[in-house]
């Protein structure tokens, strides 16, 4: 008896799977003995493929497909994804086998974008005056393929300093801080803010 693991579809960008596109594999078992193959289970834990090929007749080839859909975890993970089979018939003397294949997954990329706006109007409407408070908001979007954990924000000028947990792929996180204008900053006629995002190891 042999038997073969193989990936039967492509993924979308060329170079690896992603999170959540499917990997479609075909097993193929062929009788290379002399006997009828009887009641050939093949099993695939991570497809939970379980089942069972009734006969294989003398150079005969059977086939059974499964599939396995790409976590997000596998793409954080870092991981070699490698799907492994295992096939058993039930006559004796025949030995099992576990055709083995490596899927190809999507390279990590981190990547991140942030955006930060006035969310309050001066109370006439066209500049801060002293003692008014200016609040903003500080939205972090995740652009990579891979989950960002632990993105640290800071804004000197309000004394900001949190940390954003996580951030999943393709979703974004808002914080918010204010700064209360002061006589000098009415005098300079300006004020300049710059918030740092800074995403995790």
């Amino acid at each position: 008896m042999s038997s073969a693991k193989t990936i039967t579809n492509r993924h979308a960008d060329g170079t690896g799977f992603a999170a959540g596109e499917t990997v479609n594999f075909s097993i193929t078992v062929t009788n290379t003995g002399n006997v009828v193959l009887s009641n050939v289970k093949v099993v695939d834990t991570m497809t939970k493929l379980d089942t069972t090929i009734e006969s294989i007749a003398i150079g005969e080839t059977e086939t059974v497909t499964t599939s396995y859909t790409v976590t997000q975890a596998d793409i954080d993970n870092r991981v070699t994804l490698t799907n492994t089979a295992t096939v058993t018939p039930s006559d004796p003397g025949v030995t099992p086998q576990n055709p083995q294949i490596i899927i190809p997954i999507a390279t990590p990329t981190a990547s991140i974008a942030s955006v930060k706006t006035i969310t309050s109007t001066p109370a006439n409407g066209v500049a801060y005056a002293a003692g008014e408070t200016v609040t903003f908001a500080i939205t972090v979007t995740n652009t990579g393929n891979t989950t960002q954990n632990n993105v640290t924000v800071t804004d000197a000028l309000t004394g900001l300093n949190t940390t954003i947990a996580t951030i999943p792929v393709g979703q974004s996180a808002t914080v918010t801080t204010s700064y209360t204008v002061t006589a000098a900053d009415v005098a300079a006629g300006t004020l300049s803010n710059t918030a740092v995002v800074t995403p995790g190891p």
